[in-house]
């Protein structure tokens, strides 16, 4: 359900849609052409003629035309063909963008649960390093343990570290891109 939401609420899906009822209509504007057509007019006025005593003539006119195409040489059903192509080519572009977004809303969601999820387990992996490092420092101290294995130990804990940082980094583009779809 939020996934659909988070299509149908954006506003590339939206002008998509709008494009194709716009070239849905189109289809009707070329049929139209092979409806019978209508017009009609009217006239209305007076007419004084003469001196100022003299009598004025009124009248009214109109006219009624009604037309329908016999023959065009396959001019309408061409401009209807054409119609028609451009509205499925704008209902595969909204199909495909309303996929493409699906796609990138989703992977956004998956990425900022991805992150989340290796950064706690990470953290909680972790999390009694300090207390190690004090009895490693204390061991490398009174010559229990030699330096080169302290050394060791802290360039893995800043692997760690960077690591961790890197995901944090991660964690905050995720959820960039994850509130931009799903607000």
């Amino acid at each position: 359900h939020a996934l659909r939401e988070a299509v149908v609420g954006n506003d590339g899906y939206i002008a998509a849609r709008a494009l194709e009822a716009q070239a849905m209509s189109a289809i009707e504007v070329a049929e139209s052409a092979r409806r019978p057509q209508l017009s009609a007019n009217a006239t209305a006025g007076g007419l004084r003629e003469g001196d100022p005593v003299s009598e004025t003539t009124t009248g009214l006119a109109g006219g009624v035309n009604f037309s329908q195409l016999v023959f065009d040489g396959g001019e309408n059903a061409g401009a209807i063909t054409e119609a028609q192509a451009s509205a499925l080519a704008a209902r595969a572009e909204r199909e495909q963008r309303g996929n493409d977004i699906a796609l990138e809303a989703a992977s956004a969601w998956v990425d900022l649960w991805s992150v989340q999820e290796r950064l706690s387990w990470l953290n909680s992996k972790t999390g009694a390093m300090d207390a190690v490092m004090d009895q490693i420092d204390r061991m490398a101290s009174n010559g229990m343990l030699d330096r080169a294995a302290l050394d060791a130990a802290r360039r893995q804990i800043l692997d760690i570290d960077l690591e961790r940082s890197n995901l944090e980094n991660t964690l905050a583009d995720a959820k960039v891109r994850f509130s931009r779809y799903f607000r």
